[in-house]
This record gives structure tokens, sequence and C-alpha cells, in this order.
């Protein structure tokens, strides 16, 4: 079964509890494409230099996490402050208000 790579840094998930992959490799061998004809939903024929440009395609254009708040490729900013439970609950309280 495929499982997807681990997050740098974070701990291994418990069995059971990753999400199921989108797709499952074909049982069998790999397509001979200078032999197989195969086309894509276009009608073009799939050969290796068609599924290279495909795989860097797909590389080029795959980025991790959700885009940056300010539009740019760069970090979103970010605050962290700490708060006494109290003073939380009415932040909170004030956040609900707002939305």
């Amino acid at each position: 079964m495929w499982w997807p790579a681990a997050t740098p840094g974070a701990g291994a998930a418990p069995p059971g509890t990753r999400k199921q992959p989108r797709y499952e490799l074909a049982p069998g061998p790999d397509v001979d494409l200078d032999h197989e004809e195969i086309r894509d939903r276009k009608g073009r024929r799939i050969t290796q230099p068609y599924v290279d440009a495909a795989v860097a395609d797909v590389h080029a254009n795959t980025s991790r996490g959700r885009p940056s708040l300010t539009g740019r490729a760069s970090t979103s900013p970010q605050v962290t402050f700490r708060l006494p439970p109290a003073l939380r609950e009415e932040a909170e309280a004030q956040a609900r208000e707002c939305i």
C-alpha cells in the first residue's frame, strides 16, 4: 500500500489515521510507450518526452502549504504571544462578535 512521506519534524501518525491516497498504482508491469500506443484525453499519443514534460510541469507547479497572506511568494507575518486564561477568553469572545 502507498503512504505519503511524513512531514519533516512531525511525529509519525498513528496507524489508521492517515488520509487514503486519491489514486492507486495499477498492478502489473509498467507500460512500454515505444511499443504500446496510449493516448491522453485529447487524443495525443503519450510518449516518454510527453511523460517527462508532464512530470516536470507537476514538480514546477507544486508548492507546500497555503499561499502567503501577503499575495507574494514570501512567508506570512505571524505573531505569537501568551495570555492568562481570563484574557484569552475575553479576546475569543470579542473575536466571535466580529464574525
